[in-house]
């Protein structure tokens, strides 16, 4: 198997970090949904037989903590999704054509699946495919200077 050179690992970590992003939301509003249900709750309807009043305050706090949690690390991850969107819009500006710079932009950046980034553009699949491996062979040989300085650590 082929090894990813530096700029597929960064493109595959832009990709993975809008999925964590995804997941995180996800995760935020099913949370959020758990503590309106159990703040929905009312104490003063009589209890079913065989049924014991408790407080349900703790959960609610537990849960509201857990999502805090949660929207911290959304931030964090937004904040560091879009410094790595700002290094690949560099990376985009070194590229030849337009062809090559919309299929990395509607790819990695609006994060079409690579169907829709094809029918978007009209091409075919695997003729976008292949802009990409052009793109690719562009940065790792023509601009691999310039890419080293966008990707190095601030």
């Amino acid at each position: 198997m082929k090894e990813l050179t530096e700029v597929e690992i960064f493109l595959k970590s832009v990709i993975g970090l809008k999925i964590t992003i995804d997941a995180t939301e996800a995760e935020i509003k099913m949370r959020q949904g758990e503590v309106s249900t159990l703040k929905g709750i009312r104490y003063d309807l009589p209890h079913v037989s065989g049924g014991r009043s408790g407080d349900l305050s703790d959960k609610v706090i537990a849960k509201e903590q857990a999502i805090e949690r949660l929207i911290s690390d959304l931030v964090a991850d937004i904040e560091e999704l879009n410094g790595r969107r700002k290094k690949l819009h560099e990376l985009i500006a070194l590229l030849p054509t337009a062809e090559m710079k919309s299929i990395i932009q509607y790819r990695y950046i609006l994060g079409y699946s690579w169907n829709e980034t094809a029918e978007r553009l009209h091409f075919t699949d695997r003729n976008a495919r292949y802009i990409f491996r052009k793109a690719i062979n562009a940065w790792n040989e023509e601009y691999s200077t310039a890419v080293e300085k966008i990707l190095a650590p601030a």
